[in-house]
């Protein structure tokens, strides 16, 4: 979630990116987005599996994100916060440690809070390859680049889940070796090479082409740019909310208690009593 205009709301779990919602916060888009990390020789690490992670605000109550993977070969740090101007999800990861490795993100779409009918493809937009799916109203896309602001989404594919997708090739295979355009409809997922240092961005929109449009706008601001801005901005929230906070604790108990959801949720009203001791 973000101060602003987005309507983005993100969950985590196992170190990575759960659910996603949108546009409401009922609504979620997306199972997972995960990474694997292999050499392309045989060793491969699905971290959300390996449960060894640490995760920390950057600030106080902000919902600015990073998680710490830690493996004997590698680290991999991953730094999330939602664009508070666009329906875009960002991801910074940063892959450190052997040379060779190599850093691939899966995303499992569910475009309409289900998985079925969903459709898959690796498309180029703008000049960049992007990963993207539809169902219906709903569409997402994946787009990445390195520090430099070039493409770094290189190898992809679409496929089936549990039998030709991303995960199912390292399983049988110990490498990324299918390259398959597009999967669906059906239960679909994604997977697709990153650079070891790059900006992951999830854009969702009216249609794929709509959400690759936002995911690469997203993109060319700085993204630690964004995590500090909505650091401070969750702050001043946390902080004007402190001062709408003083009421006295006899005027509290005199009457019923109304509260809002702030701007970026629904908006709405509604009052919760308050119990005498």
């Amino acid at each position: 979630m973000a101060l602003g205009a987005s309507r983005v709301w993100f969950t985590l779990g196992r170190g990575i990116v759960n659910e996603v919602y949108h546009p409401r916060v009922d609504i979620p888009q997306i199972r997972d987005l995960g990474f694997i990390v292999g050499d392309g020789a045989g060793f491969w690490v699905e971290v959300k599996r390996r449960d060894d992670y640490s995760l920390r605000l950057l600030a106080p109550g902000a919902p600015v994100v990073e998680i710490v993977h830690r493996h004997p070969r590698f680290t991999l740090t991953l730094r999330i916060v939602v664009d508070p101007e666009r329906d875009v999800l960002l991801i910074d990861a940063d892959l450190a440690g052997e040379e060779g490795l190599r850093l691939f993100a899966l995303l499992a779409p569910r475009l309409g809070t289900a998985g079925r009918d969903n459709l898959a493809r690796i498309e180029r937009h703008g000049g960049r390859r992007v990963l993207a799916a539809e169902q219906g109203p709903f569409g997402l896309a994946l787009a990445a680049v390195d520090g430099a602001g070039r493409n770094a989404l290189g190898l992809a594919s679409a496929g089936y889940v549990g039998a030709s997708d991303g995960w199912q090739d390292f399983h049988r295979h110990g490498a990324m070796t299918w390259s398959f355009a597009e999967a669906g409809p059906g239960n679909v997922a994604l997977i697709g090479e990153v650079a070891p240092r790059a900006t992951l961005a999830l854009g969702f929109g009216s249609s794929a082409g709509a959400a690759a449009t936002l995911a690469i706008s997203s993109l060319m601001q700085p993204v630690g740019d964004v995590l500090e801005r909505q650091a401070a901005a969750w702050q001043r929230w946390h902080q004007r909310r402190g001062e709408h906070a003083l009421v006295s604790d006899k005027d509290a108990r005199r009457s019923p208690t109304k509260w809002r959801c702030p701007r970026w949720c629904c908006g709405h009203i509604a009052t919760r009593p308050i119990r005498e001791p």
